[in-house]
Order: C-alpha cells, then sequence, then structure tokens
C-alpha cells in the first residue's frame, strides 16, 4: 500500500494526478474529512484503545492508515518543519508505537507495534515552498531523519526540497 500525506487542496491534487483517484493501492490522507484537531497528550492511543485516538475528528483511525510500504509526504516548509495538516498527522498517529522505549542505533526510541513481517516503508519527503533557507533545510533534515528511525531500523526513503509540487514529485 502506498500512503500519501499532503496538505494541497484535494481538487487540485486528484487534477494533477489523476491516476491515483480510486486505486485500491493508494491511500490518500488530506484534509477532505475536515479539519485535523491536535494530538491532546492523552496517551489513549497507546493505553486505553490502541492504535485508535479517542479525538472523534475523523482521523480517529490515522494511525492505522498512516501504515504502508510507501508513505509519501508532500508538506509545505514551514519554520523548517512540516504544516500544521502534516505535523498533525505525524502526532495523532504516535499510537503505531508503545508507550515504551528501546535503544535503537545509540538513540531511545519507543517500542514499534509487533511488525510479524518485519515490512518497513520506504518514506520519501517533500518539501515545497519559495525561499526555503539553508537553516530551514538544516532543521528539516534533522525532522526528517528522526521521523525515519522512529518507523523502524530499516526504512528507507529521502527528502527532497522541491518548487513545483505537479511537476518534481514523482506519483
Amino acid at each position: 500500500m502506498k500512503v500519501i500525506v499532503h496538505d494541497l487542496d484535494p481538487e487540485e491534487f486528484l487534477k494533477a494526478f489523476p491516476d491515483l483517484k480510486n486505486r485500491e493501492d493508494v491511500r490518500i490522507i488530506a484534509e477532505t474529512e475536515g479539519s485535523i484537531r491536535k494530538c491532546i497528550g492523552c496517551f489513549g492511543c497507546w493505553i486505553k484503545t490502541p492504535m485508535q485516538c479517542i479525538i472523534k475528528d475523523g482521523y480517529d483511525d490515522i494511525a492505522t492508515r498512516f501504515a504502508g510500504e510507501e508513505i509519501i509526504i508532500i508538506s509545505r516548509c514551514v519554520y523548517g518543519g512540516y504544516s500544521r495538516f502534516v505535523k498533525n498527522v505525524f502526532d495523532r498517529s504516535i499510537g503505531s508505537g508503545t508507550p515504551f522505549f528501546e535503544i535503537r542505533n545509540g538513540e531511545l526510541k519507543h517500542v514499534l507495534r509487533e511488525n510479524k513481517d518485519k515490512i518497513y516503508p520506504n518514506f520519501s519527503v517533500y518539501m515545497y515552498g519559495n525561499n526555503i533557507t539553508d537553516l530551514e533545510k538544516e532543521m528539516m533534515t534533522g525532522l526528517y531523519i528522526a521521523n525515519k528511525a522512529n518507523m523502524g531500523p530499516e526504512t528507507t526513503g529521502e527528502l527532497h526540497f522541491i518548487n513545483d509540487v505537479y511537476e518534481e514529485v514523482p506519483l
């Protein structure tokens, strides 16, 4: 399953990438169910209802929808990080891990929920925006490395800084 998370206008996105519409092997996560509320840090998705957020706003199953063999993020670069919507998707999908910790590659990480098939995603991020500064690129690179490490020890992928989403993202 290919998962695409983006902060673009959903209608424009599907006009630009019409081949993605109604494909069973592609899951698109966009702000189509209404506004996504921010994580409140209650740990319900870890303890009470694993992988299910207690906030019922159309994104309560985001941890399940965010999982796939290939994860592609398309986000506007905002102060060296993701846009509001994409950051909320990451925050609300924290239930895909557990509240327990382990040391992986010398860093403290959350223990992942059971991954029977040991399939780790190809995680590609496309950051767009005019005049992304070197400092923003450096900050985003650190965030990307941390996100990739959190997805599992064998997660692959690349970070890209682009100007035109519709011409530079190979979907």
